[in-house]
């Protein structure tokens, strides 16, 4: 894999993540814990990072707390299965850390698959949310599910309060 990242802004990226992550944190703590501390210990590092598209640790924790308290007013929850039909771009790792951070789990569908094969999947996992964009919803049938694109659906989700999930939204969700 090729690394787009000018040396100096790697160096800073590495240097900042060995700051902050220690051996006991990375065995104790979940992928959303682990990322909102990096967002307060570095916040203006690059997190993701493709092409010419890059997202600093600070918009990584921000726009994925707005997805998730979206997921949220979704009934997304513990025990949940979202379909996850992005291609791999920043807007995947975000919708994938929402979608943790909402209590639910991921199923990562392969965009272009045989129609076929994507509904089979969503229905054997019991998927009733599948987040996606625009263009690759039109491969998918909608039936027993919603499809929110995340293009056509930025600005309601750009609404979102972009703090963190309170644990009493979680407990809410799980009854």
């Amino acid at each position: 894999m090729k690394n787009n990242l000018e040396p100096k802004i790697q160096s800073q990226t590495l240097t900042d993540r060995a700051a902050v992550l220690s051996p006991a944190d990375l065995q104790s703590a979940s992928v959303p814990s682990l990322i909102a501390q990096q967002a307060k210990a570095a916040p203006t590092a690059i997190a993701v990072g493709s092409g010419s598209q890059t997202l600093t640790y600070s918009e990584l924790e921000s726009r994925s707390n707005q997805l998730a308290h979206f997921f949220g007013s979704l009934g997304v929850g513990r025990e949940q299965v979202v379909g996850l039909y992005l291609d791999r771009t920043p807007a995947m790792v975000i919708a994938a850390l929402a979608i943790l951070k909402a209590g639910g789990a991921y199923l990562p569908l392969q965009p272009h698959s045989p129609r076929e094969r994507l509904e089979f999947m969503l229905r054997d996992a019991g998927v009733q949310v599948v987040i996606t964009r625009s263009e690759l919803a039109a491969h998918l049938s909608a039936n027993g599910y919603r499809v929110v694109a995340i293009d056509r659906d930025a600005a309601e989700i750009a609404r979102q309060n972009s703090e963190p999930l309170s644990g009493s939204i979680r407990e809410k969700r799980k009854k």
